[in-house]
């Protein structure tokens, strides 16, 4: 029953294939894996250290920004040793699978800071813990599984639906964490929500689903780009162009940096991150010390994460008759409706009712971000005559988790100058105004950003050309030149041999 559903038989493993729907299913189940400790780590961890450990929110938030100084550099080794890799399951797949145990042990160690060993001792745990969880363990599992994206396929239509249900995933995943947590807690814990053997206990279940959802995704998704049939392919490991010149890491990066498409892409997909960490975030801010209803939240989060299913379907057909960019500024449009709202009224019926739109927007967004970047990476590939698509994906990548905890530290900073008082009741009028800003601007601000940018992103068009043009084995003018005629020195020499 398993492999009818995920497509075991008769795989086509064409560079170009239309992947099926049981191979989208079960990389979108990765994505809820990802998402399982994404969630966690992103929207929970800030809570988890102010309000179960009592730490002081600037005191967190460093730790958190210090932190993500070293994620950068794993980023892009991970990238580099994923373009470098070749092994007969592909590039990406071996390390998803040899990192699902070292995640699920740092998820579990991350959210049990002792209390014994004093604040100092708390820090430096939290400094590791952290870093294990995000640096190491996150940064493998997150690249490995992006990559695999653009390296099952290079067929536009099957990425953007990989996309699509990978964020439906993410988007049940959102629901699933946001509602439970607290229940979960408060079940372990005796009631009291912020204890720590309630959280400790809440963070088990989740390892367990965590577990399930990665098998599934590694055992029924397969590699098809530069795909190595056997073990006498497995030679150079050398990263080389068309032209056979070895590529450096800084020459990989170099090329990203140029590549105008995936730039623009890059930084909008920042934006939203941002966007949707402060929202998701100050939400339980918001619910707490606005609405006076901490379970609140859950219904904020999930009337979003809902309304962005039907929104993320939509996009599906939309991107095939206006185009990933025109999609992204429709979907952009309504979450910015949605994030203003509540300036005309804080009613509790107005709030939910923004909450709605905004998800019904973030869904028709988040369609074509789960793809654009691959195909931003394709046209590199066209451009510059070789594949980058690990270094690009661990940039990517790099750039969302920082991003995500950048939204973060952005809450944590609000907080502090503000005078939030941790595991206080009751919060000061300058605090109260504080969260009303950045549940309801902040938001709007990001998304504003992201519809100028999004203007000149202009690769829809030509990007049918360029994916014909790689299946013949054509290139960019430059570099099909260059290839050319080492082609002809190599056939000179071998006449002259002879």
């Amino acid at each position: 029953m398993m492999k009818k559903l995920f497509g075991k038989k008769e795989i086509n493993m064409a560079s170009d294939a239309k992947v099926g729907w049981g191979e989208h299913l079960a990389y979108g189940v990765g994505n809820a894996a990802n998402d399982v400790s994404g969630t966690m780590i992103g929207n929970y961890i800030l809570i988890y250290y102010t309000m179960v450990l009592g730490m002081d929110v600037l005191l967190a938030t460093s730790v958190l920004a210090a932190s993500r100084m070293m994620d950068g550099l794993s980023d892009l080794i991970m990238g580099r040793i994923i373009d470098r890799t070749q092994t007969k399951i592909g590039k990406a797949k071996p390390w998803y699978f040899r990192f699902i145990l070292p995640m699920v042990i740092s998820m579990l160690l991350v959210f049990n800071v002792p209390h014994s060993i004093g604040r100092a001792g708390q820090v430096i745990y939290m400094f590791l813990t952290y870093n294990l969880v995000t640096t190491i363990c996150g940064t493998a599992l997150g690249i490995s599984f992006t990559s695999l994206n653009g390296l099952m396929t290079t067929n536009q239509i099957s990425r953007g639906r990989n996309g699509v249900v990978a964020r439906i995933f993410s988007l049940v995943t959102g629901i699933f964490a946001s509602n439970t947590i607290f229940r979960f807690a408060r079940f372990f814990g005796g009631g009291d929500e912020y204890s720590q053997k309630g959280w400790s206990m809440a963070m088990i279940v989740y390892a367990v689903v965590f577990v399930c959802l990665t098998l599934i995704h590694h055992f029924f998704t397969h590699e098809r780009v530069n795909q190595v049939r056997n073990e006498n392919e497995i030679t150079d490991k050398t990263l080389r162009s068309v032209t056979g010149e070895k590529i450096s890491a800084g020459k990989s990066l170099l090329s990203l940096i140029k590549n105008k498409f995936w730039v623009t892409t890059l930084v909008v997909c920042v934006f939203i991150a941002i966007l949707l960490t402060i929202n998701t975030t100050m939400a339980v801010y918001f619910s707490q010390y606005i609405m006076n209803d901490l379970d609140a939240q859950g219904i904020i989060v999930s009337l979003i994460s809902l309304t962005a299913i039907p929104g993320t379907l939509i996009s599906l057909p939309l991107m095939t008759r206006l185009g990933k960019r025109n999609v992204m500024l429709v979907g952009l449009g309504i979450n910015l409706i949605g994030c203003l709202l509540p300036v005309f009224s804080m009613n509790t019926m107005v709030i939910y009712i923004g909450s709605i739109i905004k998800g019904l927007g973030y869904g028709i967004t988040a369609g074509p971000t789960g793809s654009i970047i691959q195909d931003t990476l394709t046209y590199g590939e066209w451009k510059n005559g070789f594949s980058n698509m690990g270094m690009g994906n661990a940039a990517n990548s790099f750039a969302m988790k920082a991003s995500g905890s950048l939204g973060t530290i952005i809450v944590g900073f609000m907080l502090s100058i503000s005078g939030f008082v941790e595991q206080s009741l009751v919060q000061s009028q300058q605090t109260l105004n504080m969260i009303s800003f950045g549940y309801i601007w902040m938001p709007a601000l990001m998304a504003i950003t992201c519809i100028i940018i999004m203007l000149f992103y202009t690769l829809d068009k030509i990007y049918p050309q360029i994916e014909a043009d790689l299946k013949e084995g054509k290139y960019a003018p430059g570099v099909q030149k260059e290839a050319a005629v080492i082609a002809d020195e190599e056939k000179g020499d071998k006449h002259y041999e002879n």
